[in-house]
This record gives C-alpha cells, structure tokens and sequence, in this order.
C-alpha cells in the first residue's frame, strides 16, 4: 500500500492486493463494497456530497492488477507513485 496526500490534503491510496470473489455481507460486490465504505470514512454530513463520494468509486481495477505479473514493474509502479509531489485525482 501507498499513501500519500493529494494538493486539496486528501488522501489517496494505492493497493496492490487481491481482492475478494463474490458478494460481501452487505450483498455487494467488492467494487461497490470498497465505494461504500470510502465513502462512509470520508464521512460527509452533506447527503449530495456522499452521495457523490459513494459515485466517485474507488478506481478497482482488474485489468490493471492482471498486468502486475512482474515483480520489478510493481516495483515501479509503487516507486513512481510513492515520490513526493503535489497531485490532483
């Protein structure tokens, strides 16, 4: 995981995991599962405004993740994201 603050001071992370088959507890699959709970972190008391965040999603991406075959291009990829410098999602 790589964590790191984007200009406005939020925070945005990179996972490198594998993630869970089927449906959650909730009935969810995980891509919604992880936008929900996002967004209920993020906790806005603005109903649009969570709404919002619930909409934004989190970005899972399994194609990506399929091309993480190679350990020195996680490497990298973890390398190039983990640099110190103001960016805006």
């Amino acid at each position: 995981m790589e964590g790191e603050f984007q200009g406005r001071d939020a925070p945005h992370f990179h996972l490198l995991m594998t993630p869970p088959h089927g449906k959650s507890s909730t009935g969810l699959h995980f891509r919604q599962w992880v936008s929900q709970a996002w967004a209920e972190v993020v906790g806005h008391p603005d109903s649009e405004q969570f709404r919002k965040h619930v909409g934004a999603g989190t970005k899972v991406n399994y194609a990506e993740g399929l091309r993480c075959r190679d350990s020195k291009r996680v490497a990298i990829y973890f390398t190039k994201h983990g640099q110190f410098k103001a960016k805006e999602y």
